[in-house]
């Protein structure tokens, strides 16, 4: 969205008023910041203190920002006690917030109110949910930290990890989904899941308590390999996954038909949804999914008790249903609410966004009958909400 210097062309006048707030009409520098918005109750919006903000607040005062705007460089975890995860320009990797089981990856279980380095200027991918946290390096190593109870981190054992433990392997990727189970794309377009394998989400061919696995397995095929080509539903106990042709395939629970198959039929590897071979982006909340296909048209389907599928009603559905628009971007989906960045730097909430968590400035905001709201600004590049707050990425 940032418009190099001197770019001919039409300017719409947004873009000119940008300008003149940059202070040149000729220079616009398009510099990008973190900011956050609700409970803060661990210090997880990075202000040096724990007051709440109903409305987006910067994260630091560095001017120009240092904070990556690429995708998957930021990750926020679901409770208010838990930390958030950060990737700069430069490579390193800031944790803020709570630790529970060490989640911050800071040698300790404490709360910071502000940004703390974990170790290495060469980090690449993060991602954080329930307790754990996983993230790739530039060099395809693959590190894990926080709660292991199910054997989610991949170390082959149960045990909890306050700082990073490695993962075998050189040709890891990305992390695309952490929790009770792990999903992580390596560089060749293999796929492989660990953790807790309730009702066959990691893909095995088998259900329950068996197949839990405390080190990586594969699940087949070809898969693809960006950000948000890949994600499970809240509480993990599904997953949802694009292949590298575009083709769109599930397994694990399928409660509220939440794959899109138009059944509610639970399966231990995967299953194809539909024969479209344009799907892009896919990201799971409370039994239901939000996906984006090539074109920027929106998809929803599965659970919408609180209107969280965006589709202006509490109506479940059990294959996709479009949202209105072909400008849509990379959506953001957790439990019984949503967020979604469009192309032209407008970010959306749907669902149920009580408690200041999505930075409406309002302490009972909802979206009434499902509708779409938008969040302030039109400068947003990623935009991310769980239980109690929210961060994401926008344009200073």
């Amino acid at each position: 969205m940032a418009i190099t210097d001197k770019e001919k062309g039409v300017w719409g006048l947004d873009q000119v008023y940008n300008k003149i707030n940059q202070g040149s009409i000729w220079t616009y520098t398009g510099v990008l910041g973190l900011w956050g918005s609700g409970q803060n109750n661990g210090g997880q919006l990075g202000q040096n203190n724990r007051t709440a903000y109903s409305s987006p607040i910067q994260v630091g005062s560095d001017s120009p920002s240092t904070w990556s705007s690429t995708a998957g460089h930021f990750s926020v975890m679901d409770y208010a006690s838990e930390p958030v995860a950060a990737i700069k320009t430069d490579g390193t990797l800031w944790t803020w917030g709570g630790s529970p089981d060490g989640s911050g990856g800071r040698n300790n279980n404490a709360h910071v109110s502000s940004p703390v380095q974990i170790p290495g200027t060469n980090w690449h991918t993060v991602n954080a949910r329930n307790g754990s946290m996983g993230a790739t390096k530039t060099d395809g190593t693959m590190w894990v930290w926080g709660l292991n109870s199910d054997g989610q981190l991949g170390l082959n054992n149960k045990t909890s990890y306050s700082s990073p433990k490695q993962i075998p392997g050189t040709t890891w990727g990305v992390v695309h989904s952490v929790g009770i189970a792990f999903q992580v794309t390596k560089t060749d377009g293999t796929l492989w899941c660990w953790g807790d394998g309730y009702s066959g989400n990691l893909g095995q061919g088998q259900d329950g308590t068996p197949s839990r696995r405390s080190s990586p397995v594969q699940v087949p095929g070809t898969w693809s390999t960006h950000v948000g080509a890949i994600s499970a539903t809240y509480g993990q106990f599904s997953t949802m996954a694009i292949r590298g042709d575009g083709t769109l395939w599930a397994w694990g629970s399928n409660g509220a038909g939440c794959f899109g198959r138009n059944d509610q039929v639970d399966y231990s590897s995967p299953k194809q949804v539909g024969t479209d071979t344009t799907w892009k982006y896919i990201a799971g909340g409370k039994r239901g999914y939000h996906a984006t296909k090539t074109d920027g048209t929106a998809w929803s389907w599965g659970d919408n008790e609180a209107g969280q599928l965006g589709l202006s009603n509490n109506t479940y559905y059990s294959s996709p249903v479009q949202l209105p628009g072909t400008n849509w971007g990379r959506p953001a989906n957790y439990d019984y609410w949503g967020t979604w960045v469009k192309t032209d730097g407008t970010a959306w909430a749907m669902g149920n966004m009580t408690g200041d968590k999505i930075g409406l400035n309002n302490t009972n905001a909802a979206a009434p009958g499902g509708t779409l709201v938008q969040i302030p600004d039109d400068t947003w590049v990623d935009y991310q909400s769980t239980r109690y707050w929210s961060m994401g990425i926008k344009q200073t």
